[in-house]
């Protein structure tokens, strides 16, 4: 199984959009014709947060015209520069995106995929309500022996980066 994960893309409304004079549609462009070449054909895209920067429906709708033929095989994430809400509203495919705890679960060639929502509303920093996932209907409850792997935007532990540092799971 390939699996391909995108992060932090920052795109912005318009196609011609920069952040700190980077041109944010053209460097995913790029990343994304070398992904194609590297990864022709991986069962999952799957991009882990900081997708819009601006958080508006046109950044997630740049978003889906630059994944393309990609799209059906693409599991989102919201990261601190997202909406999820608008994300939903855009790349939603319904079963696979919630603005919940869980955003997918998908058992997919022998491997359970999880995507953990860690946008905390108004922060930099991630989240992720420890509460909301001890019930037995979360994912952690699958098939003992199906092997899991987690995507989350945040880091979940200290990673030596001071700034990412910062910003990682509280």
């Amino acid at each position: 199984m390939k699996i391909l994960q995108i992060s932090d893309p920052h795109l912005m409304s318009r196609p011609e959009g920069r952040l700190k004079n980077v041109p944010t549609a053209e460097s995913l462009q790029e990343t994304l014709e070398l992904a194609r070449k590297v990864c022709p054909d991986p069962e999952r895209v799957i991009w882990t947060g900081d997708l819009s920067h601006e958080e508006t429906v046109d950044g997630y709708k740049l978003l889906k015209d630059l994944v393309g033929d990609w799209f059906e095989r693409s599991r989102f994430l919201s990261g601190n520069h997202d909406d999820p809400q608008a994300l939903q509203q855009v790349l939603g495919t319904p079963g696979l995106l919630s603005t919940g705890p869980i955003s997918f679960v998908e058992d997919v060639s022998g491997w359970r995929l999880i995507g953990v929502n860690t946008h905390w509303p108004g922060k930099s920093a991630g989240r992720l309500p420890v509460d909301q996932l001890s019930d037995s209907n979360t994912p952690w409850h699958g098939p003992p022996d199906l092997p899991a792997l987690l995507f989350m935007h945040h880091p979940p532990i200290d990673i030596g980066c001071p700034w990412l540092d910062r910003i990682r799971l509280q």
